[in-house]
């Protein structure tokens, strides 16, 4: 999959003259992947793509969330957290099935839940956010991505400035916060759910639309927290003119 991410760390390298770290928690040994000192004190972007499976289990440490408290005690450093799908969940046969054949992808199974590390960052920054479902996103009428709704008020900071759409990988997140200001989040984009797309429970709930792009609100932090899709940075589902606008955000961003 990495081989996804090269436009992203092409366009950023080209930006700010650097390169950009990767860093790989993988297989069964945590400690080779856990963030650190010396990973964390020459960067002002983190960006955690968290593609884990849930039965692995992986979770931030007690010592990773010091460190990201730290990090982010520092004003305009920058922590994206990126879920990606939770797709049958409710685990009732009816309901995968509904999720299924909404978003329509024959290699992905009935029930497949991804970014459990991902999850768990936030919760032990004080922040709740959970991915869910697997949604598939509105296309416009020429067949790209379909535009985005952005709160540019509460965009202070200029991440989505230039930004109008994402991308159309067939099973997006929403990205749910808990009622009222509790969740320590805002939902600065919205992505549209395809209408063309076969019956889903959340849709049938009424919704429209998913929680498509989050940030912490501007007392939790000196520096800036967003959640998002991990997809984010992959040229491979399409939007890539926009999101490369994105990515200029994040590297333009004042340190």
């Amino acid at each position: 999959m990495l081989s996804d991410f090269e436009a992203f760390r092409k366009l950023i390298r080209e930006e700010t003259g650097n390169e950009v770290p990767v860093i790989q928690c993988e297989g069964d040994q945590p400690p080779t992947g856990q963030l650190d000192d010396g990973l964390l004190r020459d960067i002002d972007t983190l960006i955690v793509v968290s593609l884990d499976h849930f039965r692995t289990n992986r979770q931030a440490t007690a010592g990773e969330i010091d460190l990201l408290r730290t990090f982010l005690a520092r004003e305009r450093l920058q922590l994206v957290v990126c879920p990606h799908h939770d797709i049958g969940a409710a685990g009732a046969i009816g309901s995968q099935q509904l999720e299924f054949e909404h978003h329509g992808d024959r290699l992905v199974p009935a029930e497949q839940r991804i970014g459990g590390f991902a999850r768990s960052l936030p919760a032990g920054l004080g922040l709740a956010v959970e991915n869910r479902f697997g949604l598939s996103p509105a296309r416009a009428p020429d067949g790209s991505p379909a535009p985005l709704v952005i709160d540019r008020d509460l965009d202070t900071a200029g991440v989505l400035r230039d930004v109008s759409t994402f991308n159309l990988h067939p099973h997006l997140p929403h990205l749910a916060l808990s009622a009222g200001t509790g969740s320590g989040l805002e939902v600065l984009a919205l992505q549209a759910i395809s209408p063309q797309a076969s019956r889903h429970p959340f849709v049938e709930a009424g919704n429209r639309a998913f929680n498509a792009f989050l940030q912490a609100r501007a007392e939790r932090f000196a520096g800036r927290v967003y959640v998002c899709d991990a997809t984010l940075w992959s040229s491979a589902f399409g939007g890539l003119g926009s999101l490369q606008a994105l990515w200029r955000n994040l590297a333009r961003m004042p340190v």
